[in-house]
């Protein structure tokens, strides 16, 4: 979890909590008995198909399965006990995205995408209302940079920092 509190100083503030559920991973290697025609023979074959066969998929990449499951953002109510309420106050419903990552073993194929790159997002359900709205907007604000004070005169600031925002004369 990644909580971001609105107020730090403050134990009874509201907090935004990004949980990051859980993450797995797979891999599985290409198949290292493919000899040099094999692989020309499936490049080919390839290019003149627009669609990837699982066969020459499993021979020319590394296929990685990268599965990040129940995936949520909540606004806690202040206090030691802002996990108790947390699905009342749920912003993003627990949400899966599994991506699959296939990289090529031979740089040397120009005819091959290095990568590959396929992914899909679940149901995406947001509850939002009013009062969550005014909470984000508050910690949004709260995580804002302060801007820097500004110099008194030009005689402040050094010479290479007006040149940079164009104040040069």
């Amino acid at each position: 979890c990644i909580v971001i509190p609105e107020n730090p100083t403050d134990p009874k503030s509201s907090v935004l909590v990004l949980d990051l559920g859980t993450l797995l991973l797979k891999s599985r290697l290409a198949t290292g008995g493919a000899t040099k025609e094999k692989i020309q023979s499936l490049v080919a074959t390839a290019n003149s198909q627009k669609d990837l066969t699982e066969d020459y998929r499993m021979s020319l990449y590394d296929c990685f399965s990268v599965e990040l499951a129940d995936l949520s953002l909540f606004l806690g109510e202040g206090g030691p006990n802002w996990r108790q309420n947390n699905k009342r106050m749920m912003i993003l419903d627990p949400l899966s995205i599994p991506l699959r990552l296939d990289n090529a073993i031979s740089p040397a194929l120009v005819s091959l995408p290095s990568i590959n790159a396929n992914g899909k997002i679940s149901e995406v359900k947001m509850i939002v209302s009013a009062l969550r709205v005014r909470r984000l907007l508050k910690i949004s604000e709260a995580l804002s940079a302060p801007s820097a004070p500004k110099a008194a005169s030009g005689l402040d600031v050094p010479r290479s920092s007006r040149q940079l925002s164009g104040k040069n004369k």
